[in-house]
């Protein structure tokens, strides 16, 4: 898309869908587990057919892609937003106290649903491949 230039209602629309069902899919990782939850179980919860899952995500691993690029993108954005004249480190720990305070309930559920997806990670090599992939 050309700079400046706004997604299209469909654009915007596919995003939402990508982004509710990583939503879905983080919540029933941490509430179920990895491996007790199907791709299926993920398009049931997040309200589309599995047909749909499989036309955005090829694994059920993937479908958390969207939250981890998210969160990947804040970080770069808050390193960014460090004040001039800090040391790399000094910018570092800035982005990680800006980028880690919660500020609502909902950066805070996000926030634990990345934490416990990293957890996750440790176990699953699927997952850790997603992780990298993004990052």
């Amino acid at each position: 898309m050309p700079r400046g230039s706004q997604p299209s209602l469909t654009e915007r629309r596919k995003n939402e869908t990508r982004l509710d069902i990583a939503r879905t899919a983080a919540s029933l990782f941490a509430t179920d587990g990895l491996r007790a939850t199907r791709a299926e179980d993920i398009a049931r919860a997040a309200g589309v057919a599995p047909r749909t899952f499989y036309r955005y995500f090829a694994t059920k691993e993937e479908a958390v892609a969207p939250l981890f690029t998210e969160g990947a993108q804040q970080w770069a954005e808050a390193v960014r937003r460090a004040p001039d004249g800090l040391t790399v480190p000094e910018a570092l720990r800035h982005a990680v106290a800006e980028t880690l305070a919660a500020g609502d309930a909902a950066a805070a559920e996000s926030l634990e649903w990345v934490r416990s997806l990293l957890r996750m990670s440790a176990g699953s090599p699927a997952l850790r491949a997603v992780w990298a992939d993004t990052c």
